[in-house]
């Protein structure tokens, strides 16, 4: 049985005439794909702004991580810092995931490290 297509899936489909071999947005070991043709999916998703890079082989689509980033920006308006587990409870993820989303806001200088807890800078900037 197929799923019906998202307007966004049926949108990059056009734009690179994929219509008669569809375009996979999920990619896992059981997905068919080869590794070269997931690698050339990600990158792509990765150019047009729909994946942000949070470390090598760990992306996200931008959708659910501005959805992390505001409920993020809601706890810090109530907290003035966060623990990992405070935050993996945020996230409703794994240490796997957690960690590496900790790290990628205080690179891109959303958070920062202070002990084991995290602060909100001065203000979240409008990046990914």
């Amino acid at each position: 049985m197929l799923c019906k297509r998202t307007r966004e899936e049926r949108h990059y489909e056009k734009k690179y005439g994929t219509d008669k071999k569809p375009v996979s947005f999920v990619f896992h070991g059981g997905s068919g794909s080869s590794r070269e043709e997931i690698r050339e999916a990600i990158s792509l998703l990765f150019r047009e702004g729909l994946l942000v890079k949070v470390k090598d082989e760990l992306y996200f689509h931008t959708k659910p991580y501005q959805e992390l980033k505001e409920r993020l920006r809601e706890f810090f308006s109530k907290n003035k810092e966060i623990t990992t587990q405070e935050f993996k409870d945020l996230t409703r993820t794994s240490r796997k995931y957690t960690i590496p989303l900790l790290e990628y806001f205080d690179a891109r200088k959303v958070t920062i490290r202070v002990g084991d807890k995290r602060r909100l800078r001065d203000k979240i900037v409008s990046e990914n």
